[in-house]
């Protein structure tokens, strides 16, 4: 597995290892993906070999070629939109948290505010996020780039994740100011409504990258076959005309 982890990193695109790292949070996650990526048209090329020593022919294992070539490249694009689908999420669970922080932050403190959201909703991943921003309040309680850097990591770096945290700031320094509070809950209504419909653009778009492995490994047989018998008929023509 390690030389095929190996040999899959030295043939992926430049850009392959950050999508990896955007879908999968463990190192082990990547090897596997990276391994199966190299794995599934090797096999399917190693079988295509075989089945054209069973019917002498070539034919097979060139289809072959081309149909690893195919799977290779849309494993790609498959990494691709997980990645996409994986920021969008983080999006949203974002916008959630903010959702829920600002009526909270009407009632608290400021730092009792984002420790009790994330009390009241423990399946939202961002309570890492939200300690290391409490930290670095206490360190630098009035530095914007603070929040920025939670928008980044939290919210995925997105235009409107930094416009929340901005927000977010201003109400910090101005503590129960209604004007940002509602600013603030409008805009996380906003962005969680763009997120979840762009989910489900993609969820409706997504191909099923296994299921076309497997749908392009049943046609070399068949194509191998068809081929062949077709060349077959073209000389028993040739000879009988």
């Amino acid at each position: 597995m390690k030389v095929l982890n190996w040999l899959s990193g030295k043939l992926s695109e430049p850009d392959y290892e950050e999508l990896l790292k955007t879908v999968y949070a463990t190192e082990k996650g990547r090897q596997r993906e990276r391994g199966r990526r190299l794995l599934v048209p090797l096999l399917l090329f190693l079988l295509a070999v075989l089945f054209a020593l069973i019917v002498r022919s070539v034919l097979p294992a060139v289809i072959a070629l081309g149909v690893a070539f195919l799977i290779w490249k849309f494993h790609y694009v498959n990494i691709r939109q997980l990645a996409q689908l994986s920021i969008i999420k983080r999006r949203v669970n974002f916008a959630l948290y903010f959702r829920v922080l600002v009526p909270i932050a009407e009632q608290t403190s400021f730092t009792d505010a984002l420790e009790q959201a994330l009390k009241q909703n423990p399946e939202i991943p961002i309570a890492d996020d939200v300690h290391r921003l409490i930290g670095r309040m206490i360190e630098q309680p009035d530095d914007i780039k603070v929040f920025w850097e939670f928008g980044e990591r939290a919210g995925a770096g997105s235009d409107q994740a930094r416009t929340l945290c901005t927000a977010l700031f201003e109400f910090q320094q101005n503590t129960k100011d209604p004007d940002v509070l509602r600013n603030l809950a409008k805009m996380a209504s906003d962005e969680l409504f763009r997120n979840r419909k762009k989910i489900r653009e993609m969820r409706i778009a997504r191909f099923n990258y296994l299921a076309f492995a497997i749908f392009l490994g049943m046609l070399i047989p068949f194509s191998g076959s068809l081929i062949s018998y077709l060349s077959n008929f073209g000389k028993i023509m040739t000879f009988h005309g």
